[in-house]
Protein backbone atom coordinates (compact mmCIF):
# COMPACT_ATOMS: atom_id res chain seq x y z
CA UNK A 1 0.00 0.00 0.00
CA UNK A 2 1.62 3.24 -1.30
CA UNK A 3 -0.35 7.11 -1.10
CA UNK A 4 2.02 8.84 -3.49
CA UNK A 5 0.71 12.16 -3.08
CA UNK A 6 -2.49 14.74 -2.86
CA UNK A 7 -3.87 14.21 -6.13
CA UNK A 8 -6.45 16.88 -6.23
CA UNK A 9 -7.46 20.01 -3.81
CA UNK A 10 -11.52 20.41 -4.62
CA UNK A 11 -13.54 23.52 -4.60
CA UNK A 12 -17.02 23.66 -4.96
CA UNK A 13 -18.84 26.89 -6.80
CA UNK A 14 -22.57 27.44 -7.99
CA UNK A 15 -21.63 29.00 -11.36
CA UNK A 16 -18.50 28.05 -13.26
CA UNK A 17 -18.78 31.28 -15.72
CA UNK A 18 -19.31 33.44 -11.88
CA UNK A 19 -15.63 32.02 -11.17
CA UNK A 20 -13.61 31.38 -14.19
CA UNK A 21 -12.23 34.90 -14.88
CA UNK A 22 -11.26 35.31 -10.97
CA UNK A 23 -8.99 32.08 -11.47
CA UNK A 24 -7.61 32.43 -14.41
CA UNK A 25 -7.53 36.18 -15.03
CA UNK A 26 -7.04 37.27 -11.63
CA UNK A 27 -4.62 34.88 -10.51
CA UNK A 28 -3.16 34.15 -14.03
CA UNK A 29 -2.91 29.87 -12.99
CA UNK A 30 -3.06 27.24 -15.56
CA UNK A 31 -6.12 26.13 -16.92
CA UNK A 32 -5.28 22.65 -17.74
CA UNK A 33 -8.63 21.28 -18.98
CA UNK A 34 -12.51 22.96 -19.03
CA UNK A 35 -15.58 21.43 -18.88
CA UNK A 36 -19.15 22.04 -18.45
CA UNK A 37 -18.90 21.51 -14.73
CA UNK A 38 -15.36 21.20 -14.12
CA UNK A 39 -12.29 23.79 -14.15
CA UNK A 40 -9.55 22.13 -13.58
CA UNK A 41 -5.86 24.01 -13.34
CA UNK A 42 -2.27 22.79 -13.37
CA UNK A 43 -0.32 19.99 -15.47
CA UNK A 44 2.02 18.38 -12.28
CA UNK A 45 1.33 16.98 -9.49
CA UNK A 46 -1.33 17.85 -8.33
CA UNK A 47 -4.55 19.53 -9.68
CA UNK A 48 -6.84 22.19 -8.29
CA UNK A 49 -10.58 21.40 -9.43
CA UNK A 50 -13.23 24.00 -9.31
CA UNK A 51 -16.51 21.90 -9.47
CA UNK A 52 -19.96 23.22 -10.56
CA UNK A 53 -21.84 22.07 -7.19
CA UNK A 54 -24.97 19.60 -7.22
CA UNK A 55 -27.48 19.75 -5.30
CA UNK A 56 -25.29 17.20 -2.54
CA UNK A 57 -22.10 19.21 -2.45
CA UNK A 58 -24.08 22.81 -2.51
CA UNK A 59 -23.35 22.45 1.21
CA UNK A 60 -19.53 23.13 0.25
CA UNK A 61 -20.22 25.97 -1.59
CA UNK A 62 -18.44 28.88 0.28
CA UNK A 63 -16.05 27.81 2.72
CA UNK A 64 -12.05 28.07 4.15
CA UNK A 65 -10.49 25.59 1.56
CA UNK A 66 -7.51 25.70 3.42
CA UNK A 67 -6.09 26.09 0.05
CA UNK A 68 -2.49 28.21 -0.35
CA UNK A 69 -0.93 29.27 -2.94
CA UNK A 70 2.81 30.13 -3.03
CA UNK A 71 4.59 33.55 -5.13
CA UNK A 72 8.42 33.56 -5.21
CA UNK A 73 9.13 36.47 -3.04
CA UNK A 74 6.69 38.50 -0.28
CA UNK A 75 6.56 41.03 -2.30
CA UNK A 76 4.74 39.07 -4.83
CA UNK A 77 1.77 39.00 -2.89
CA UNK A 78 0.82 42.86 -2.85
CA UNK A 79 1.09 42.62 -6.59
CA UNK A 80 -1.35 39.91 -7.24
CA UNK A 81 -3.52 42.04 -4.22
CA UNK A 82 -3.41 45.30 -6.89
CA UNK A 83 -4.48 43.39 -9.63
CA UNK A 84 -7.45 41.32 -7.97
CA UNK A 85 -8.65 44.89 -6.56
CA UNK A 86 -8.30 46.61 -10.12
CA UNK A 87 -10.20 43.71 -11.63
CA UNK A 88 -12.52 42.55 -9.20
CA UNK A 89 -14.15 45.20 -7.45
CA UNK A 90 -15.44 42.28 -4.52
CA UNK A 91 -12.08 42.22 -3.92
CA UNK A 92 -11.40 46.16 -2.61
CA UNK A 93 -10.99 45.28 1.03
CA UNK A 94 -8.46 42.40 0.94
CA UNK A 95 -5.19 43.39 2.00
CA UNK A 96 -1.62 41.76 1.89
CA UNK A 97 -0.25 41.67 5.40
CA UNK A 98 3.20 40.53 7.62
CA UNK A 99 3.30 37.14 8.85
CA UNK A 100 5.23 35.74 10.96
CA UNK A 101 7.31 33.84 8.20
CA UNK A 102 6.51 37.02 5.32
CA UNK A 103 3.55 37.77 3.47
CA UNK A 104 0.07 36.50 2.84
CA UNK A 105 -3.42 38.15 1.75
CA UNK A 106 -6.41 35.75 2.28
CA UNK A 107 -8.73 36.63 -0.95
CA UNK A 108 -12.74 35.56 -1.71
CA UNK A 109 -13.42 33.91 -4.82
CA UNK A 110 -16.91 34.91 -6.35
CA UNK A 111 -18.36 31.91 -4.56
CA UNK A 112 -16.94 32.83 -1.36
CA UNK A 113 -14.39 30.30 -1.29
CA UNK A 114 -11.37 31.54 1.37
CA UNK A 115 -7.95 30.83 -0.02
CA UNK A 116 -4.71 32.04 0.85
CA UNK A 117 -1.82 33.70 -1.15
CA UNK A 118 1.75 33.63 0.86
CA UNK A 119 5.49 34.34 -0.37
CA UNK A 120 8.39 34.66 1.56
CA UNK A 121 12.00 35.55 0.95
CA UNK A 122 13.60 32.04 2.46
CA UNK A 123 15.14 30.04 0.33
CA UNK A 124 13.97 26.75 1.75
CA UNK A 125 10.65 27.82 0.81
CA UNK A 126 11.43 27.23 -2.84
CA UNK A 127 10.61 23.51 -2.32
CA UNK A 128 6.73 24.27 -2.03
CA UNK A 129 4.89 24.62 -5.48
CA UNK A 130 4.71 28.26 -7.14
CA UNK A 131 1.33 29.11 -7.95
CA UNK A 132 2.14 28.57 -11.52
CA UNK A 133 2.96 25.14 -10.63
CA UNK A 134 0.64 23.55 -7.91
CA UNK A 135 -1.14 24.46 -4.92
CA UNK A 136 1.35 24.63 -2.20
CA UNK A 137 -0.54 23.54 0.81
CA UNK A 138 -3.61 22.20 1.94
CA UNK A 139 -4.52 22.57 5.81
CA UNK A 140 -6.82 20.64 7.98
CA UNK A 141 -7.63 21.08 11.54
CA UNK A 142 -7.15 18.97 14.44
CA UNK A 143 -7.95 18.69 17.68
CA UNK A 144 -5.04 16.20 19.08
CA UNK A 145 -2.34 16.36 16.62
CA UNK A 146 -0.75 12.90 18.47
CA UNK A 147 -4.02 11.21 17.57
CA UNK A 148 -3.94 12.33 14.08
CA UNK A 149 -0.37 11.67 13.65
CA UNK A 150 -1.62 7.97 14.55
CA UNK A 151 -3.86 7.76 11.77
CA UNK A 152 -1.74 9.92 8.79
CA UNK A 153 1.22 8.41 9.62
CA UNK A 154 0.44 5.11 11.47
CA UNK A 155 -2.44 4.21 9.12
CA UNK A 156 -2.16 5.36 6.09
CA UNK A 157 1.73 5.45 6.26
CA UNK A 158 2.05 9.06 4.96
CA UNK A 159 5.35 10.12 4.16
CA UNK A 160 5.99 12.96 6.62
CA UNK A 161 8.22 16.01 5.57
CA UNK A 162 8.54 17.53 9.06
CA UNK A 163 7.11 18.44 12.27
CA UNK A 164 7.89 22.24 12.48
CA UNK A 165 6.59 22.70 16.15
CA UNK A 166 4.64 20.30 18.33
CA UNK A 167 0.82 21.35 16.73
CA UNK A 168 2.23 20.62 13.16
CA UNK A 169 2.82 17.80 10.62
CA UNK A 170 3.51 18.42 7.07
CA UNK A 171 3.14 15.28 4.86
CA UNK A 172 4.59 14.65 0.93
CA UNK A 173 7.92 15.69 -0.05
CA UNK A 174 6.10 16.52 -3.88
CA UNK A 175 3.41 18.13 -5.14
CA UNK A 176 0.78 19.89 -2.55
CA UNK A 177 1.56 19.64 0.93
CA UNK A 178 -0.86 18.42 3.21
CA UNK A 179 -0.59 20.23 6.65
CA UNK A 180 -2.47 18.81 9.72
CA UNK A 181 -2.46 21.55 12.85
CA UNK A 182 -4.12 22.07 15.84
CA UNK A 183 -4.48 26.08 15.44
CA UNK A 184 -1.22 26.88 14.86
CA UNK A 185 0.70 30.19 12.82
CA UNK A 186 2.84 28.05 10.88
CA UNK A 187 0.66 27.34 8.26
CA UNK A 188 0.26 30.39 5.59
CA UNK A 189 -3.62 28.97 5.29
CA UNK A 190 -6.17 28.13 8.58
CA UNK A 191 -7.45 25.22 8.34
CA UNK A 192 -10.21 24.32 6.04
CA UNK A 193 -14.08 24.27 7.23
CA UNK A 194 -16.63 21.91 6.37
CA UNK A 195 -16.10 18.72 3.69
CA UNK A 196 -11.48 19.01 3.05
CA UNK A 197 -11.47 18.63 -0.65
CA UNK A 198 -8.62 16.25 -0.73
CA UNK A 199 -8.20 13.15 -2.96
CA UNK A 200 -4.86 11.12 -2.48
CA UNK A 201 -3.59 9.11 -5.00
CA UNK A 202 -2.86 5.24 -4.20
CA UNK A 203 -1.27 2.43 -6.28
CA UNK A 204 -3.30 -0.11 -4.05
CA UNK A 205 -6.79 0.78 -2.96
CA UNK A 206 -7.86 -2.63 -2.21
CA UNK A 207 -4.74 -2.74 0.43
CA UNK A 208 -5.43 0.49 1.70
CA UNK A 209 -9.04 -0.49 1.98
CA UNK A 210 -7.98 -3.62 3.73
CA UNK A 211 -5.93 -2.04 6.16
CA UNK A 212 -8.79 0.52 7.17
CA UNK A 213 -10.92 -2.06 7.53
CA UNK A 214 -8.04 -3.87 9.61
CA UNK A 215 -7.91 -0.93 12.36
CA UNK A 216 -11.58 -0.48 12.32
CA UNK A 217 -11.80 2.40 10.59
CA UNK A 218 -15.06 2.87 8.43
CA UNK A 219 -15.63 4.42 4.79
CA UNK A 220 -17.91 6.59 4.32
CA UNK A 221 -18.53 5.57 0.44
CA UNK A 222 -16.99 2.11 -0.42
CA UNK A 223 -15.00 1.14 -3.39
CA UNK A 224 -16.30 2.36 -6.86
CA UNK A 225 -15.19 2.76 -10.28
CA UNK A 226 -14.02 1.20 -13.31
CA UNK A 227 -11.23 -0.48 -15.20
CA UNK A 228 -8.84 2.68 -15.27
CA UNK A 229 -10.15 4.65 -12.12
CA UNK A 230 -11.23 3.95 -8.85
CA UNK A 231 -12.09 5.39 -5.66
CA UNK A 232 -13.23 4.93 -2.19
CA UNK A 233 -13.75 7.69 1.10
CA UNK A 234 -13.17 7.95 4.84
CA UNK A 235 -12.66 10.36 7.40
CA UNK A 236 -10.19 11.26 9.72
CA UNK A 237 -10.23 11.46 13.52
CA UNK A 238 -11.32 14.66 13.31
CA UNK A 239 -14.08 14.16 10.93
CA UNK A 240 -11.99 15.77 7.52
CA UNK A 241 -13.14 13.42 4.67
CA UNK A 242 -10.42 12.05 2.52
CA UNK A 243 -10.94 10.58 -0.89
CA UNK A 244 -8.50 8.10 -2.46
CA UNK A 245 -8.18 7.59 -5.84
CA UNK A 246 -6.22 4.43 -7.82
CA UNK A 247 -5.44 5.08 -11.58
CA UNK A 248 -4.41 2.54 -14.01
Amino acid sequence: MSIDCVLSVNVFVDQLDAVTAFYVDGLSLPLSSESGNLLSFYYGVTALNIHKASEADRHSVGRQTGLALRTRHASDVEQIVKRLRTKFPSQANIAAESWSRGTRATITDPANNQLTIWGTDDPNDDEFPHLFEGPSIVTLPTRDLTRSLGFYYGVLQLPMMEQPNPQTAIFFHDGCRLVVTANDPWSPAPATTGESGVCLSTNDLDGLVQNLEYHRISLVEPIAGNSTIRGASTRDPDGNLLTFLSQT
